[in-house]
């Protein structure tokens, strides 16, 4: 059952994108917050993922303040992974959005035993 409140998978990709898109300065990182999951309306999973975004990104700074390429590089690779975690599922949660709920289902089952 779809409705016109269907959340736009492309929004959601270019929500989770955003703020890679938007680096004040080419030397530094932006902070990258998780706006995909605030519009897919999953808040706890947006935390999480700013977390540890945040975690590693910190972990960066500190590397490539102690000029340690090694771990510089291996915090730029999970800032990475993460990235691209969040806009896949993002783009994912937006599609499942259209997908009837278990709620539909049931009424549905309910309605073919009735008939």
């Amino acid at each position: 059952m779809l409705d016109s409140e269907s959340k736009d998978p492309n929004i959601a990709l270019a929500l989770s994108l955003l703020p890679l898109l938007n680096a004040p300065n080419s030397d530094e990182l932006a902070y990258i917050s998780s706006f995909g999951q605030i519009y897919n309306e999953k808040p706890f999973k947006a935390f999480i993922l700013s977390a540890l975004k945040a975690y590693w990104l910190i972990d960066y700074e500190k590397s490539k303040k102690n000029n340690k390429i090694k771990d510089r590089n291996r915090s730029l690779w999970w800032l990475f992974g993460l990235t691209l975690y969040g806009s896949i599922d993002a783009y994912v949660d937006a599609h499942l959005d259209k997908f009837p709920n278990e709620k539909v289902f049931k009424n549905k089952i309910n309605e073919q035993q009735g008939e």
